[in-house]
């Protein structure tokens, strides 16, 4: 899943041993085998999610072309939310501690410098964008189960849950939340405009078919 939010080989190789650790009694794969298998599942998420992984690239390049004009890449979310994905270099002091007569230093963060973390920020732009436009879902899904009466709600990021006498109508209203917030709006193409690019080539689904998903938020 974390494939399209950019994560890395380090992040892939930790949630990897955690699933290793679950079902092995604790046992992981040595790092060189680890490391393998990585390269090998994000191969194959390339290839069976390619819309996915050019989003992710798509949204990594808008970042290093703003933080190359030394700006961050920044938008509103649609429920008029202003983000800003901004990250700046850290600022690190040493700090000397004693320890039974020793002396131990440690490298700490101390707030943060003007200069740009560009890395930083490319790495955290897909999820965060994407995180955005989840919670513009929330917040629309609440409004709209409100009004008709369902209060007892409760949501944890993109997941939903309301009384059991409710729940057909509430996943009929978080399906069709989630076509109107996607079929009315280009999020993308809105987020390419600050840097001139365009977004990759979509694909053919219709956003209105997610209100007929049975099983979508199940």
């Amino acid at each position: 899943m974390t494939l399209s939010y950019n994560v890395k080989d380090d992040g892939m190789v930790r949630q990897m041993n955690e699933v290793y650790a679950d079902l092995f009694d604790g046992n992981e794969p040595e790092e060189k085998a680890a490391r393998y298998l990585v390269k090998k599942i994000r191969k194959a998420c390339e290839e069976l999610l390619p819309g996915p992984a050019a989003v992710m690239r798509y949204i990594t390049a808008l970042t290093r072309r703003c933080s190359a004009d030394g700006r961050f890449l920044e938008w509103r979310s649609p429920t008029g939310f202003f983000v800003s994905n901004r990250y700046n270099r850290q600022r690190r002091v040493t700090v000397n501690l004693l320890r039974h007569g020793v002396r131990i230093r440690h490298r700490v963060g101390d707030g943060y410098l003007p200069k740009l973390d560009k890395t930083k920020a490319a790495n955290s732009a897909p999820a965060n964008f994407v995180h955005s436009l989840d919670a513009a879902h929330l917040v629309r899904v609440v409004n709209a189960a409100m009004e008709e009466g369902i209060s007892e709600i409760v949501c944890v990021h993109d997941s939903f849950a309301c009384l059991a006498t409710q729940a057909v109508r509430f996943n009929r209203i978080i399906r069709t939340q989630m076509a109107m917030l996607y079929a009315r709006q280009d999020h993308l193409r809105a987020l390419g405009e600050q840097s001139g690019l365009s977004p990759p080539p979509y694909g053919d689904l219709d956003p209105l078919e997610v209100q007929n998903a049975e099983y979508c938020f199940a």
